[in-house]
């Protein structure tokens, strides 16, 4: 019986000191945590006071935003100061304001000085066992942030978005809605409508950069009192392959947008680079970090050109090892449909010994562009084109004193002999020509430039080991360049 009641003594202390022990804990891992965002000189968190008790514990700090100098008006560098009160509810057993099992939970209060019209939201952040920790941003049907001033107002409601750290932050996962946005001025308002936000990235061990996959959607924006845009998803990712090399991807789907009343969409975009090398993208991080940092340290803008011979020598790197990209653009629109696609593949080089190197690169370099274009959209583009040419044309035929007076400029253009009658100047060289842009077009398609089809015309253009393929057809520079001369002449026919 004795030792049964020792044991209930032992647990009750232990559960009463384990509170005290909790905060004590939790409040040395948030210092980490403040130490951290310290090391930045963009940002600077003063601890104003700290009141530990039992259960509970308070903290006050000061925040202060640091900007260059060149960067605001030559003004001074500090912003007002902002006020972030911690309260902390200690664990290992948390009650209020929901059961909860953790080191500690903290909500976390962000106050603007007076001068400056916004309004900030609350968030919170739980200290796990782990030393993991999660971090919730905004309150479900509560007004995330308002802003308002004499020439318009904004309010973002609704926005909820929780982050998981882990230990040490090598990983974070983040999943959230982004409510409702609503912003009003002087030329009408704008309404940005729901979407979601989800995150997974890990460190990619040994480098300092993070790589996973994201994925962005927004509903719908409605602009001036008519929907603009529908259903937009945007996502990326990036890995480090089996070969230890960098891939990264993007992607964009946007179902209608409305321009000028028309509308266009669906829509796809999509963009790839494979075989980065890591390490040079992880040191140009860290370079375009640290100049950050020196220019706010030293109350300046960024000074880049001490660091250009790094990051040319580092971009070298960064290419080096069979370096591709791809990129693909589907897009529907009121006249029809546009399709690009573009592939460039530079082979591995030494990029210590590159100059060497570079006839057989360009040996060796693939590229590929493939086009589909709707019949309206090459018609304007070659409504520009004959604008322009006919301009000089025109200018041509003035300055040589081509007018209604000398009607036998046209017979001479087609025989190149001088009428000994006239009075004009013979030209030194044949007259440019006023043309259509039907005429125009029709120029590129018999030269095989532009392949036409009944609603769009087509371009295939592939180089492949110093080989041209234009449209399906082999040729070499040289009868390429003399194509497009051909046609873009100021005085081709």
């Amino acid at each position: 019986m004795r030792k049964l009641l020792y044991f209930l003594m032992i647990v009750i202390i232990a559960l009463g000191a384990a509170p005290y022990f909790a905060g004590k804990y939790a409040k040395k891992n948030l210092g980490h945590i403040v130490a951290r965002l310290n090391e930045k000189p963009q940002l600077t968190l003063t601890e104003d006071s700290y009141k530990k008790g039992w259960l509970h514990s308070t903290i006050q700090y000061t925040v202060q935003f640091n900007v260059p100098q060149q960067l605001n008006h030559g003004q001074t560098a500090a912003s007002p100061n902002f006020t972030l009160a911690v309260e902390m509810n200690h664990g290992p057993v948390i009650i209020k304001p929901k059961l909860l099992f953790a080191l500690a939970q903290a909500t976390m209060k962000i106050r603007a000085p007076s001068e400056l019209p916004i309004t900030l939201p609350d968030s919170t952040l739980i200290l796990n066992y782990d030393a993991s920790s999660t971090y919730t941003l905004g309150t479900p049907d509560k007004t995330f942030l308002t802003f308002s001033d004499p020439t318009g107002s904004a309010q973002w409601e609704d926005m909820l978005l929780k982050i998981n750290f882990s230990k040490h932050f090598n990983k974070v996962t983040a999943n959230g809605n982004l409510g409702t946005i609503n912003v009003k001025g002087p030329m009408g308002s704008i309404q940005i409508n729901g979407g979601t936000v989800s995150s997974h990235s890990q460190i990619a061990s040994p480098y300092d950069f993070y790589v996973g996959t994201s994925k962005l959607t927004i509903n719908s924006i409605i602009a001036f009192g008519s929907k603009a845009l529908d259903n937009l998803v945007i996502g990326s990712e990036s890995q480090i392959s089996d070969d230890g090399l960098l891939n990264t991807a993007v992607s964009v789907d946007l179902k209608d947008v409305t321009i000028q009343h028309q509308q266009y969409g669906p829509s796809q975009f999509s963009f790839k680079a494979n075989h980065l090398e890591p390490k040079a993208l992880d040191a140009i991080l860290n370079l375009l970090y640290q100049a950050s940092d020196d220019a706010y340290a030293k109350n300046q803008s960024a000074n880049m050109n001490q660091y250009n011979k790094q990051l040319e020598t580092l971009a070298l790197e960064l290419f080096s090892k069979n370096f591709n990209i791809m990129t693909q653009v589907d897009l529907t629109t009121p006249q029809g449909e546009f399709n690009l696609a573009f592939e460039f593949t530079l082979p591995a080089y030494d990029p210590k010994n590159v100059i060497m190197e570079v006839p057989s690169l360009l040996q060796n370099t693939s590229a590929k562009l493939v086009a589909k274009m709707p019949k309206t959209y090459v018609n304007g583009i070659a409504s520009l084109y004959a604008m322009k040419k006919n301009k000089q044309a025109y200018s041509e035929m003035m300055r040589a004193g081509i007018t209604q007076s000398h009607p036998q400029i046209e017979d001479q253009s087609k025989t190149g002999e001088q009428d000994p009658n006239s009075t004009a100047p013979a030209p030194s060289r044949p007259m440019l020509t006023p043309q259509t842009p039907e005429q125009i077009i029709q120029a590129f398609v018999n030269k095989g430039i532009l392949v036409q089809n009944s609603e769009s015309f087509t371009l295939s253009v592939i180089y492949d080991k110093g080989q041209y393929i234009l449209n399906g057809k082999n040729m070499n520079l040289k009868m390429l360049n003399k194509m497009l001369d051909s046609v873009m002449s100021p005085h081709s026919p």
